[in-house]
């Protein structure tokens, strides 16, 4: 990055907690009117959990779409796919202005910023927050398992890396989440977690079975996403329910939790790269292929709300 030109290349490697929030402070700066920036809590450690929502019209309540990313500290390609999702919205906006016609965002571009850090700087494969565990000499709970929806089947042991955390919302990290789409509910349509690197797109439910009675709009906007993707680039995501496609009960995610909410649309994109954090060179073209399916889902979402 050259701040001092203001040329922010965020795409040439891995940005790290401290770049990620000054480029979107620049972002405010440079486009006030696109886009703004809030805290939406803190993380254990101190750093804050920062959200920006992207709209033509702050004045307006609108439907918006929520995306989250970088809620497992390993998944660096998460967390760069959701900042090209900002980046489309607010400095190419030009050329996807349709996808702001109807519907805000609001996106969350790292919800873990503590574990995220101690990725880089530590442990490449951690997965949890950094939360000490009483009782045990093992840190971290997995967010994506400590909200409120079939909590009791995550993973029970603090050794694991998939560990449920005490409680539900035990997490500050994870009652960040919860309370900002406790506000956002009734107007938000589309909810999308960005995770690595499964080749997937998948809807509720992750915690049981039974599919949803609404299964088949949740297929066919999962379709959309596959589609768009094949046609752009040629790659093949397998889609469907998430307990289908894992083939266990996946307790306590935050899909399933903005689902309870009766958030209509409910998307999890795996993206694809091969590892969590592909080579620098493999950046660009993951988070294209990224924002190609998110652009089409939400037209989507917008035609049928």
């Amino acid at each position: 990055m050259d701040e001092n030109n203001n040329n922010y290349d965020i795409f040439q490697k891995y940005q790290r907690y401290d770049a990620i929030c000054k480029y979107l402070e620049f972002l405010c700066q440079k486009y006030p009117l696109r886009i703004r920036m809030e805290v939406i809590g803190q993380s254990y450690e101190g750093r804050d959990i920062k959200m920006v929502r992207i709209s033509e019209n702050f004045k307006l309540s609108r439907p918006c779409v929520f995306i989250e990313a970088g809620c497992h500290a390993r998944e660096w390609i998460s967390v760069a796919t959701a900042l090209n999702v900002i980046h489309q919205l607010v400095e190419k906006f030009a050329d996807n202005q349709r996808c702001l016609k109807k519907m805000d965002f609001y996106i969350v571009p790292l919800l873990n910023p503590d574990g995220y850090e101690y990725s880089h700087e530590k442990n490449k494969q951690w997965r949890k927050t950094r939360r000490p565990n009483e009782g045990s000499s093992h840190k971290g709970t997995d967010i994506n398992r400590n909200f409120d929806v079939g909590w009791k089947s995550a993973g029970r042991r603090p050794s694991l890396s998939n560990f449920r955390g005490p409680k539900p919302f035990s997490e500050s990290e994870t009652c960040a989440l919860r309370d900002v789409l406790q506000l956002l509910k009734s107007t938000c349509k589309f909810y999308l977690a960005i995770h690595s690197y499964a080749k997937a797109l998948l809807y509720p439910w992750a915690c049981k079975k039974k599919l949803p009675d609404t299964w088949k709009k949740l297929h066919s906007l999962a379709k959309v996403g596959h589609d768009a993707i094949i046609k752009a680039t040629g790659k093949r995501y397998i889609y469907g329910s998430t307990s289908s496609i894992v083939r266990r009960n996946v307790g306590g995610s935050s899909p399933d939790y903005a689902f309870s909410l009766q958030i209509p649309y409910v998307i999890t994109i795996e993206m694809s790269g091969k590892s969590f954090h592909p080579p620098k060179n493999k950046i660009r073209e993951l988070v294209a292929e990224g924002w190609i399916a998110v652009k089409e889902m939400a037209l989507y979402v917008a035609k049928n709300i």
